[in-house]
């Protein structure tokens, strides 16, 4: 609540939401005025909205990285640059389907949730030549892919495809991958 002094035609009152980093719609919040021995004009009332803090980025195979991925008529065309857009965290990546080939590992470091559109067996995700994935965070999520054509050569025992200290992989095939040189 909020007192104003006598005379005093305005206050200021601040709304300062907290981000829980759970997904949710946008929410309102409404401030209306009460009597208390002075007289009420109009409008008595304000709404404001309050948009969830997490934003949606969109990654699709005809996509464009120099495009903003803040939708599916302007997705970015690599996982990497929805990533980068998501991190450091709080966000999701949605992915068409199709076939994403990588030129570099695949590293979350936030709470971010990478998931396919339709599932594992629509969307894949290969890095011949390297690991496709590396986790950090125990809130990174990647969710819904084939995992293919990884070949990692480490004499540590780091996965081949992925590589995580912390987060989760889920509703994923992870195939047809190797991780060379820890033979002992």
């Amino acid at each position: 609540s909020v007192t104003m002094a006598a005379g005093a035609s305005n206050a200021i009152i601040v709304l300062a939401p907290t981000n829980d980093y759970a997904w949710e719609p946008t929410e309102t919040a409404v401030l209306a005025l009460s009597a208390g021995g002075y007289v009420i004009g109009t409008p008595n009332s304000a709404t404001t909205t309050i948009a969830d803090a997490q934003s949606t980025w969109y990654v699709a195979t005809n996509g464009s990285d120099s495009a903003d991925g803040l939708g599916w008529a302007t997705a970015v065309l690599t996982i990497s640059t929805g990533i980068k857009y998501a991190e450091p965290g709080g966000d999701r990546v949605f992915v068409s389907n199709g076939t994403y080939t990588l030129s570099a590992e695949l590293v979350l470091t936030g709470a971010v949730t990478v998931a396919s559109v339709n599932g594992r067996d629509t969307s894949v995700i290969r890095r011949p030549g390297g690991r496709i994935l590396s986790s950090t965070h125990a809130s990174a999520v990647l969710d819904g892919f084939t995992l293919q054509d990884a070949s990692y050569a480490t004499s540590a025992p780091q996965g081949g495809a992925a590589y995580m200290t912390a987060g989760t992989v889920r509703n994923c095939a992870i195939m047809n991958n190797v991780l060379q040189g820890n033979e002992t």
